[in-house]
């Protein structure tokens, strides 16, 4: 979607590019692996975003990972600050 990039302006850190992940939470799902992927890819003062947003269910593990951000942490000190 070029058009809608363009209309929308350059990426910014205040307006960042955003990733977004829609599932019901299960760990067949990768959302570990997703954070992980994200966390490697981009340093702390890229300008993106990872969203994710889950269902409530008794099969969701993204409580199981804790803070996103504190994962990232672990996973690479140069974490982005967005998650």
């Amino acid at each position: 979607m070029i058009g809608d990039r363009v209309r929308r302006g350059p990426v910014t850190p205040s307006l960042p590019f955003t990733f977004l992940h829609i599932s019901s939470g299960l760990a067949r799902k990768g959302i570990e692996e997703l954070i992980t992927a994200y966390c490697i890819a981009f340093s702390g003062d890229a300008p993106v975003l990872l969203a994710i947003k889950t269902f409530d269910n008794s099969m969701n593990t993204i409580d199981s990972l804790g803070e996103a951000s504190d994962q990232c942490v672990k996973i690479c000190p140069g974490n982005p600050d967005h998650i």
